[in-house]
């Protein structure tokens, strides 16, 4: 038997049996007692969740439940990485220490070789997205994941997670925020903050440097932390750097003027088979010379750290991070007044793919008067239900609609909500300006009449708000149902 086909069972075996004592953090601080206390009370109230959880579902008794511990991406979160792993890594001891007779618990650690293993085989159906959630959603060897999230106003970190089960994705455990304050010596901060300037100018250097064969630059927008909104400050960044990099770029004898476009998704009809990675903004070209700008900033008590990065279709990168002055934001808006954060707290840890974009890709800007193209692709077959907040305060369900009343979407195809097949209304963006949302849930079978009366679709007149509020918990109340979540967010501006 050749290595290829033992790759999988190697895998299977491997992860019942890999688990030890997980490596430290790379760190050069420990976290202080009151953090601890915080986290060991996370801690307890996942197993409490996981303990409830696991008791519902068959299982054999000789086999026991693999949980694997989501990293935290570094552009997602308001602080240094090492901090945010340190929270991981006691978490992860806690839950050894007092569920490892039970479960099996996995880090990123505990994968990294069997993910290169994978790449190396070809085994990842597209090797640029991140390779654990590949890993974890396609080869279907782990139960159940937990994922974190950290939020920060000032110095005040607030911090909660919540697993979910792959197999049918229902929330398993969950837990209330813990808040705590972290020292000045441990919030990631630079020795001197930079001006506007001086921060964009380091920036445009860093990643020309990384990036030097960049003939074409598409803007894929700057958002504000893990939004994917694009305030007035965002957008007057994204100009700067992008007039900087043009610059750079046409410097020297070997110097030539770059080309600057706005992302446009390569559509070229509904109905048709892509693969997930083909819907991505990066992929939308045909030259490795075309580079994807795309960043993030967030809000600290006295500055904005800032993120940005370009990607070309190969997977090849650069990074800039760094952190300015807040006062350099000129007056500009950078804080957006709603973010929909409670509507997209489940979104990417569903029990199957599901992504939602645009003819201008992810999380796009729009402005009043264009025609709004939405695309949607699942991994599997799935019932859809899809709602739009409008600026103006409204919910209007699109999906499913008086007109298109079974919403069953073929698993891996591509669908362009603008087909009049699927939403035969306009789509066109009205005023007022200000931000949009398009949430919708993916089920795996039709769940439409155990729905409350208001989510069935059978209107197009403004939810109740009471329907609104408790849209996410509606759905996750439905049993016997695997359900993935996806979000895509809008910033809507005046026409030129």
């Amino acid at each position: 038997m050749g290595v290829y086909r033992t790759l999988p069972v190697f895998i299977a075996v491997l992860f019942w049996f890999l688990l030890g004592v997980p490596s430290q953090a790379n760190v050069d601080f420990n976290l202080d007692a009151n953090t601890e206390k915080q986290i060991n009370q996370l801690t307890e109230e996942l197993l409490t969740g996981l303990r409830q959880y696991t008791g519902k579902i068959s299982r054999s008794p000789l086999k026991k439940i693999r949980i694997a511990l989501m990293p935290f991406q570094k552009n997602e979160i308001p602080l240094g990485k090492e901090i945010a792993d340190q929270f991981n890594q006691t978490l992860l001891h806690g839950l050894m220490a007092r569920g490892g007779k039970r479960y099996v618990f996995l880090a990123r650690e505990d994968l990294k070789f069997i993910i290169d293993d994978l790449k190396a085989t070809g085994k990842l159906e597209n090797p640029q997205e991140d390779p654990i959630a590949s890993l974890l959603k396609d080869a279907g060897k782990v139960d159940i994941i937990i994922k974190g999230k950290i939020r920060r106003h000032e110095r005040k970190i607030s911090l909660s997670y919540t697993a979910v089960g792959l197999l049918d994705g229902v929330i398993a455990g969950q837990t209330k925020p813990v808040s705590f304050y972290l020292p000045d010596h441990e919030i990631m901060r630079k020795s001197g903050l930079l001006t506007l300037d001086q921060a964009v100018n380091e920036a445009a250097k860093k990643l020309k440097e990384n990036a030097r064969d960049l003939q074409e630059l598409r803007l894929g927008g700057i958002r504000y932390q893990d939004t994917g909104l694009q305030p007035e400050f965002a957008r007057f960044l994204q100009d700067k750097l992008q007039s900087a990099l043009a610059n750079l770029y046409s410097e020297g004898l070997s110097g030539g003027r770059i080309k600057v476009v706005e992302p446009e998704l390569r559509w070229t009809g509904a109905g048709k088979s892509l693969q997930d990675k083909d819907l991505r903004d990066e992929m939308q070209t045909d030259s490795n010379f075309s580079y994807f700008l795309k960043g993030t900033y967030w809000v600290l008590e006295d500055s904005i750290e800032l993120n940005f990065n370009l990607v070309n279709r190969k997977g090849h990168a650069a990074f800039w991070n760094g952190t300015m002055r807040i006062e350099e934001t000129r007056g500009l808006a950078y804080r957006p007044t709603d973010d929909f954060e409670a509507f997209r707290e489940y979104d990417g840890i569903g029990a199957f793919k599901f992504r939602l974009t645009s003819k201008k890709g992810k999380d796009p800007v729009y402005k009043i008067g264009e025609n709004l193209e939405l695309i949607l692709r699942t991994g599997k077959k799935a019932w859809i239900y899809c709602y739009y907040f409008q600026a103006d305060g409204k919910v209007i369900q699109i999906l499913p609609n008086p007109y298109f009343k079974s919403p069953l979407f073929r698993g891996k195809i591509a669908y362009a909500l603008s087909d009049p097949k699927i939403v035969p209304f306009s789509l066109k963006i009205e005023p007022p300006v200000g931000r949009e949302l398009l949430k919708c849930f993916a089920a795996s079978r039709d769940i439409t009449k155990e729905l409350p009366k208001p989510l069935r679709g059978r209107t197009l007149k403004p939810l109740p708000k009471k329907s609104v509020d408790r849209l996410v918990a509606s759905f996750r109340a439905i049993p016997r149902t695997r359900i993935s979540e996806a979000s895509l967010v809008l910033t809507i501006l005046n026409h030129d």
